[in-house]
């Protein structure tokens, strides 16, 4: 499996149609993670989490992330 992307709403629903694109002064990254989810149940412990959340959400989703973190992974 490749690096699940955990998602909901409708960013979910666009990850999985058009994937992901970061933009950057070098250009565009445009890329389809194999796995789109609402569920970081599925993924289990991973090597590192890149946690991006508004403000207001970061307590919920920080503990919603408890599922993806094991003893070496790392959080930006």
């Amino acid at each position: 499996m490749g690096n699940p992307v955990i998602a909901g709403g409708a960013h979910l629903d666009a990850i999985r149609k058009d994937g992901l694109r970061v933009t950057i002064e070098l250009g565009d990254v445009h890329a389809r993670p194999a796995e789109a989810t609402d569920d970081p149940g599925v993924a289990g412990p991973v090597d590192a989490v890149l946690f991006t959340v508004k403000c207001y959400d970061t307590e919920a989703a920080a503990e919603g992330c408890r599922p993806l973190l094991g003893p070496e992974t790392a959080v930006v």
